[in-house]
């Protein structure tokens, strides 16, 4: 061809056929748009914790009422001292906060739910008390503190319940009214009868008194 001045029609068609493919072949196909990236998102932040809400308190375990020995209370206007704790516990009459004529110590008191036996009278429980007229000790009680009752010049009448009142202090009754009437429990036996009289009377009960 390059020695021929004249082309035929054939291999001018031939030539623009092999240009026209291979401009095909050169044209880019356009690239694919790149997908815009997603930004990431952020982490939620944790919940702080709600202080405001209430505390559920932790309950208790299920005690029984109990008392301490050492402790003391108020109950009727009469103050009581725990002298035995556990299962069987005791106390002792310590004095009135009252101004009654008539002091009842009872054979029991309750104190914080628990029951107690009174088993004593402290010293100087009602020393020179001198409205008092009227004293009935309790069947459980067995000791007597010394001067528990000195000096109560109008104290009358005293009833003694108790069977077992094994000591009595010194002066307990001393200058107590001379001329006191004293009863006993019926329970007691004669000769425990005389043995507690001898008792009253070297405490300070007067040798005028009555015992029955």
């Amino acid at each position: 061809m390059a020695n021929n001045d004249y082309c035929t029609q054939e291999e001018v068609d031939a030539a623009v056929a092999a240009l026209m493919a291979a401009k095909n072949s050169l044209v880019e196909k356009p690239a694919t748009p790149e997908q815009p990236i997603t930004p990431e998102q952020p982490a939620t932040p944790e919940q702080p914790a709600d202080t405001n809400q209430p505390v559920t308190p932790q309950q208790p375990a299920d005690t029984k009422p109990s008392v301490t020995k050492g402790q003391t209370a108020t109950v009727n206007g009469y103050v009581y001292k725990v002298t035995v704790d556990g299962e069987n516990p005791e106390v002792a009459f310590v004095k009135t906060t009252s101004k009654k004529k008539t002091i009842t110590i009872p054979n029991t008191v309750v104190i914080n739910e628990v029951s107690c036996k009174v088993t004593s009278i402290e010293k100087n429980a009602l020393k020179n008390n001198k409205k008092v007229k009227t004293v009935k000790i309790g069947a459980n009680v067995a000791k007597i503190g010394k001067q528990a009752f000195y000096g109560c010049k109008n104290l009358k009448t005293i009833t003694i319940k108790s069977t077992g009142l094994k000591s009595i202090g010194s002066k307990a009754f001393a200058k107590t009214n001379k001329k006191a009437k004293v009863t006993l429990s019926k329970n007691l036996k004669k000769a425990q009868k005389k043995a507690l009289t001898k008792k009253l009377q070297n405490a300070g009960l007067s040798k005028n008194a009555k015992i029955k």
